[in-house]
C-alpha cells in the first residue's frame, strides 16, 4: 500500500466587499511544493442577531418542578432553530425564562380569546423587561389546545401577518417522532415570516390566498415528490440526507403499484414502484422505499429545511435599516424629530370582524422602539388637547389562528409599540376612518412604593411580595411584577395584570444569590409609575440562615418573621402581638403596647404561654 502525505504550504484569504451586506470570500490553498493550488470562492452574507426567548406557561403558582417538563423541549427546539435557520451561531441568542407566564383565569381549557391574550401577554412582558426578543415562544401544556380542534391536539399555534412576535408550542406531542417535536418552534416562527404549511396542497393554497404576500415556500414545486432535502447538522454531526431504506416485494406488478402510495404515507418514505415488465415475466415485484426529509413546515417526521425556505428566511435576516414614519414633511425632519423622543408606548387591544375595538392596558417604556408591522384598515392616532394628530400608525389584524387545522376567528388581538409624543392627550383607534375606541391620557402617573421586601431579607420557600400604590387622578390601577438577580441591571417577569397589591411567589424556583431586587410597575391605562425594592438575598432551599424580614433575627428565633418593627420582642409589631392577645385593648392599638403586655409576650407567660409551640 502506498500512502501520500499532503502538506498545507500556505493559505490565502481574500475578503472583497460586494455590497453593504455581502462579501466575496476567496480561499487559496497550496497543497505541496509544486505550486498546485485549490481556490474556493463563496459569497458571505452578514446577518443580524436573532434573539428567541422561551417562556413556560402554566395556570398555577410555579414550582421548581416546572423545568423537568419544559427544559428538554426548550433545549431541543433552540438547537434545531440554530441548525436550520440562516443565522450565525454567535448571533443566535436564546434563553428560557425562569418564571413561567401565568394567565389570569386560565382554567382547565383556554378559549380562543384566551390564546390571543396569552400571545399578547408574552409580547408585553418581553417589552416591559426590555428583552426586546425577536421572537417569544410560549411552551404550554398540550391539554389546553384540545378544545381548539375537537378530536385532536395541535402542536402549536401562531398568527400571521400581524402578530409576528409570539407563538405557542406544547410541552410534548406523543403522536409524532422526536425530530418533529424538536421542529415546533422553527415551524411556528416560520409562519411569522410568511411561510405556509405544507401539510397538503389545499392547505397551502388556503393560506397562500389569505396572506398579503405569496407564500415563499412554493408548494408543490416541480419535482417536489422526488426532491431531496439534504444538509448537515453541524453541532450534532448528523448528515441529513435521503438514503435507501428497504425494498418491499409484491406478487404482482399491479399490487406493487397500488401499494406504493400506501407505503409512502404509512412509513413516511418516498416509495418508487418499478415499471411493470412484460406480462409473462415472473415476480416478485420490488418497490424501493427511501427515507425522506421534509421541510419543517410539513408535519411529518424527520424534518429539515429546503432551499426555498432557507433563501426566504435569509432575506429576513440580512441587515437592513428600519425607517420610522410619522406625519412629518421629509426625511431630515424625521431624523431630528425621532431623535428627540425618549419614550415609547405599548398599545394592545382586541378587534372583531365588525371593526369594533376594545383597548387593554397601555404602558410607557424608555427608549424608541417602533416595530415594523404591516399596514391595514386600522389606525392608531396620538392627539393633542386640540385634536391635532401628533402621530399616526396604520395596522391590521388577522382573524386566522394558525393551528392544525387552522381556526377562523371572529375576534383578534393586536400589540405593538409606537413613539410616545409629549403633549398627547388622547389615544384613539379608527377603523376605515371611523373612531372605534379612545383612551384619555390623565395628568398624573401612578405612585408606587414596595413594602416587602425592603432590603437585607434572606428568603427561601413561599414569600409574599407587598406594595402600596395610588393615583392622584383616582384612576384604577393594574400592576406588573418583575425581579432582577443582578441589582437591577436586567429584569425578568413574574406576573402581570395584577389588581391586588400583594403576590405570593415560591422563590425556590430562582437561583440563590445576594443581588435580588423587585420592581412593581403600575399603569392607569396609559401613564406608568414604578418602584424598585432594596437588595435582598435568596438562600438555598435547605438553608438554616433565613431572615425573612431583615431585622437581624433568624426566623427560628423570630416569632413574627414578617416585620422589622420591635425586634426586641421577637420581631413582632404591637399590632401583631395584640392579635394574639385575648380581648385586645383599642387604646393599645392606638398608642402602642403597654410594658405589661410586652413583658408577658416576651417571657411567654400567662396568655402568651405556649403560643409558638
Amino acid at each position: 500500500m502506498t500512502t501520500k502525505t499532503i502538506r498545507l504550504i500556505f493559505l490565502t484569504i481574500i475578503l472583497l466587499a460586494i455590497n453593504a451586506n455581502a462579501f466575496a470570500l476567496t480561499i487559496t490553498v497550496e497543497l505541496d511544493n509544486d505550486g498546485n493550488t485549490t481556490t474556493i470562492s463563496k459569497e458571505v452574507v452578514e446577518t443580524k442577531e436573532f434573539k428567541v426567548t422561551f417562556v413556560p406557561i402554566i395556570s398555577e403558582i410555579p414550582t421548581p418542578n416546572i423545568y423537568k417538563t419544559v427544559y428538554k423541549r426548550y433545549y431541543n427546539n433552540k438547537e434545531f432553530l440554530k441548525a436550520t435557520y440562516p443565522i450565525s451561531e454567535i448571533g443566535f441568542k436564546s434563553e428560557l425564562s425562569l418564571i413561567p407566564y401565568i394567565p389570569l383565569s386560565m382554567g382547565e381549557i383556554i378559549p380562543a380569546i384566551g390564546i390571543l391574550n396569552i400571545l399578547q401577554g408574552l409580547v408585553i412582558e418581553d417589552l416591559l423587561t426590555a428583552r426586546f426578543s425577536d421572537k417569544v415562544v410560549g411552551i404550554i401544556n398540550e391539554d389546553y389546545f384540545h378544545h381548539l380542534t375537537p378530536g385532536r391536539s395541535p402542536s402549536g399555534v401562531s398568527m400571521y401577518p400581524y402578530n409576528t412576535t409570539s407563538v405557542l408550542i406544547n410541552y410534548y406531542n406523543p403522536g409524532v417522532g422526536p425530530y418533529d417535536n424538536n421542529r415546533l418552534a422553527a415551524h411556528e416562527i416560520g409562519h411569522t415570516y410568511g411561510l405556509c404549511d405544507e401539510y397538503s396542497l389545499s392547505e397551502w393554497n388556503r393560506q397562500n390566498s389569505s396572506y398579503p404576500e405569496v407564500c415563499p415556500n412554493k408548494f408543490p414545486f416541480e419535482g417536489w415528490e422526488n426532491a431531496d432535502i439534504n444538509g448537515f447538522w453541524v453541532n450534532n454531526k448528523i448528515i441529513r440526507k435521503t438514503t435507501p431504506k428497504q425494498i418491499f416485494y409484491f406478487d404482482s406488478c399491479e399490487e406493487a403499484s397500488e401499494n406504493t402510495a400506501v407505503l409512502a404515507e404509512k412509513l413516511r418514505y418516498r416509495c418508487i414502484s418499478l415499471e411493470c415488465p412484460r406480462p409473462w415475466d415472473d415476480g416478485p415485484f420490488p418497490v424501493t422505499c427511501e427515507e425522506k426529509y421534509y421541510n419543517f413546515m410539513d408535519n411529518k417526521n424527520d424534518p429539515w429545511i429546503d432551499q426555498n425556505t432557507y433563501l426566504h428566511l435569509l432575506s429576513k435576516f440580512v441587515i437592513t435599516p428600519l425607517f420610522l414614519t410619522a406625519n412629518l414633511s421629509g426625511p431630515s425632519d424625521q431624523v431630528a424629530y425621532f431623535s428627540s423622543i425618549n419614550h415609547s408606548i405599548i398599545v394592545s387591544g382586541l378587534a372583531d370582524k365588525n371593526g369594533d375595538v376594545s383597548l387593554q392596558n397601555f404602558y410607557i417604556i424608555d427608549g424608541l422602539h417602533e416595530q415594523d408591522i404591516p399596514a391595514g384598515d386600522y389606525s392608531l392616532k396620538l392627539l393633542d388637547s386640540s385634536g391635532n394628530i401628533l402621530f399616526s400608525k396604520s395596522f391590521g389584524v388577522s382573524f386566522m389562528l394558525l393551528s392544525n387545522p387552522p381556526i377562523n376567528l371572529n375576534t383578534s388581538g393586536f400589540v405593538f409599540t409606537v413613539p410616545f409624543i409629549e403633549g398627547t392627550k388622547t389615544i384613539e383607534v379608527t377603523y376605515n376612518g371611523e373612531t372605534k375606541a379612545q383612551r384619555i391620557v390623565s395628568d398624573n402617573a401612578p405612585a408606587v412604593s414596595i413594602t416587602r421586601p425592603n432590603g437585607n431579607e434572606k428568603w427561601n420557600g413561599m414569600r409574599t411580595i407587598r406594595w402600596n400604590a395610588g393615583d392622584t387622578d383616582g384612576d384604577s390601577l393594574s400592576f406588573v411584577l418583575q425581579y432582577s438577580d443582578d441589582n437591577g441591571s436586567t429584569w425578568n417577569p413574574i406576573a402581570m395584570n395584577l389588581n391586588e397589591t400583594s403576590y405570593d411567589l415560591n422563590v425556590d424556583i430562582l437561583e440563590p444569590g445576594d443581588s435580588y431586587k423587585i420592581r412593581v410597575i403600575a399603569t392607569d391605562g396609559v401613564l406608568t409609575g414604578e418602584a424598585i425594592s432594596n437588595t435582598f438575598t435568596i438562600q438555598p432551599q435547605d438553608s438554616t440562615d433565613i431572615d425573612s424580614d431583615g431585622d437581624g433575627l433568624n426566623d427560628k428565633l423570630d416569632k413574627c418573621p414578617n416585620t422589622i418593627e420591635v425586634p426586641e420582642v421577637y420581631g413582632c409589631s404591637c399590632k401583631q402581638i395584640l392579635e394574639l392577645k385575648p380581648g385586645q385593648d383599642k387604646g393599645e392599638l392606638k398608642n402602642g403596647c403597654s410594658p405589661g403586655t410586652i413583658d408577658i409576650f416576651t417571657k411567654q407567660i400567662g396568655w402568651a404561654e405556649n403560643l409558638f409551640e
